[in-house]
């Protein structure tokens, strides 16, 4: 597995909680390359003490993914700039490819980073998977659809995780529409996850301005979309937003990561009932419904007779 340097991304968050833990940042929406240069800089000159972790690169082919079983392997999804890649960087202290300077980039390959929790459990695998949302102007992106939810399910591991990010500066999308929430959708209907996240990135901060208007579109998001994952034990962390210049702190680095990672040993410790697909029983037609039925009155009377 190779390793990569790039850069990170520009706006931050600090995990708040809600319905659990909180700390990190993630959206690399807005941000201009230099300011990613500028970040990428400053995350590179602050020290660490959380070991980095390992990062791969898969190209986008028809072949599913080939899942380690001895790990724990948590698939990260969202519209292109809601901070999944930001929020990988952190809890794995690693800089895979974010940003304008690295887009393109990103959006040819599926890319992980493999870590170790404290706790002395299984690693962590987390997945960074392209927008599939624009694959109507990448026709190259449709094979990432099937890498993360091949037609022959046999042929993959069922995932141990999904983090599904969404970013709440963005006026409220209709996510019945939105094409990586129906990923999430046909995972769920395989039933081929086990544990669900929801990352709400951008989260304003105390006293902003604009805190309202997120607190609102946000219920809206979890009466309107979530709320049939939350009620079986899905669950929702807020984002906070964070200043470029924190990053040359190496303590508030530190926190940032320690966080993500708070994130993640959350979601690993809680549970999500899968919900229970009703089978329907074909009719019987024709011919073979008369056949039963003849079959049945002649099974009948043999028992009466024998009687």
């Amino acid at each position: 597995m190779a390793s990569h340097t790039a850069n990170t991304p520009g706006t931050s968050t600090a995990i708040n909680e809600h319905n659990v833990v909180g700390d990190d940042r993630g959206n690399e929406a807005g941000v201009t390359a230099p300011e990613a240069n500028e970040e990428g800089e400053r995350r590179s000159d602050a020290m660490s003490a959380i070991p980095m972790g390992v990062t791969a690169n898969f190209p986008l082919d028809d072949t599913p993914l080939i899942l380690d079983e001895g790990k724990e392997n948590i698939l990260v999804i969202g519209e292109t700039g809601c901070g999944k890649t930001t929020f990988i960087n952190f809890a794995a202290n690693v800089e895979l490819p974010v940003g304008h300077t690295s887009l393109e980039r990103c959006t040819k390959t599926i890319q992980s980073a493999t870590f170790q929790l404290q706790d002395g459990s299984a690693p962590v695998v987390l997945y960074d998977v392209p927008d599939v949302g624009t694959e109507k102007d990448e026709p190259g992106l449709r094979s990432a659809r099937g890498q993360i939810v091949p037609v022959d399910h046999n042929q993959q591991p069922a995932w141990t995780a999904v983090i599904y990010i969404i970013n709440i500066t963005k006026k409220r999308a209709d996510l019945s529409t939105e094409d990586n929430f129906q990923v999430l959708k046909d995972l769920e209907k395989r039933q081929r996850i086990h544990k669900l996240l929801f990352l709400v990135s951008e989260w304003p901060r105390d006293g902003d301005n604009s805190h309202q208007i997120a607190s609102e579109r946000l219920k809206e998001y979890e009466g309107t979309y979530l709320q049939t994952y939350l009620s079986r034990g899905a669950k929702v962390h807020k984002l906070s937003q964070f200043k470029l210049e924190e990053l040359d702190n190496n303590r508030k680095l530190e926190d940032l990561q320690t966080n993500a990672r708070t994130v993640v040993e959350a979601l690993l410790q809680s549970s999500f009932t899968a919900k229970v697909v009703d089978v329907e029983v074909p009719k019987l037609k024709g011919k073979v419904r008369w056949n039963c039925r003849r079959l049945l009155s002649v099974l009948f009377k043999w028992l009466r007779r024998d009687s």
